[in-house]
């Protein structure tokens, strides 16, 4: 008889546990699922939800791996991209990049602004670079070829530098981080003594100004 009854104890034991762990699982993975629910997609996030991202990854890590797979898959998916961005978008990446580009020159015509997908895939990262590190700041300068008088072509450059900051600043910039200007038609990366090369010229530039 207290065989038995020790026996039904223990039977109730084992079912209380499990079920308060069967509840802890499911409080967990809510808590967890309202957490990355919360944070904005990378077009929106900025250095000010950095905090609630490490919670969020700290959260979803301490997870056991059963109770992990309980967070949808698109979820799992958002906080794996957004701790990716973040991890780009440094100041060292920018430096490098811009090193290597040397400045990274944006060709286009008088009257043409629109840019290739490299060049609107470099400025998002660069604009992905300035939104995580808001001390940060960059000059934009836009420069011209040599046809057309002084006047006219501070008009042109100006308007290059302003594309681009345009970019930037759709692409979460702020615009604190950002210095426009124009050297008209000084500083010419190539002769101005055919079409070829005066396309060369006309360009806008992004330097590293502030870390």
């Amino acid at each position: 008889m207290k065989s038995t009854i020790k026996r039904a104890a223990w039977l109730v034991w084992v079912f209380l546990m499990l079920s308060g762990a069967s509840t802890w699982a499911a409080e967990s993975s809510e808590k967890v699922i309202s957490m990355i629910e919360q944070l904005p997609d990378w077009t929106n996030f900025n250095y000010t939800n950095k905090d609630a991202l490490k919670e969020a990854t700290k959260a979803f890590s301490a997870l056991p791996d059963s109770v992990k797979n309980k967070v949808p898959a698109n979820l799992r998916e958002k906080l794996n991209n957004l701790n990716d961005n973040v991890a780009k978008a440094t100041i060292p990446n920018l430096e490098k990049s811009l090193k290597v580009k040397h400045s990274y020159s944006f060709a286009y015509s008088s009257s043409d602004g629109h840019f290739t997908k490299e060049q609107t895939d470099y400025m998002r990262f660069v604009a992905d670079c300035l939104k995580m590190n808001p001390k940060a700041k960059v000059s934009v300068i836009g420069y011209t070829c040599n046809i057309g008088s002084e006047n006219q072509n501070e008009v042109f450059g100006y308007d290059r530098a302003i594309h681009v900051h345009n970019y930037l600043i759709r692409y979460g910039a702020f615009e604190d981080q950002i210095v426009m200007d124009t050297k008209t038609f000084h500083n010419p990366i190539a002769p101005n003594d055919c079409e070829k090369n005066r396309a060369k010229n006309r360009r806008t530039e992004i330097k590293l100004i502030k870390k």
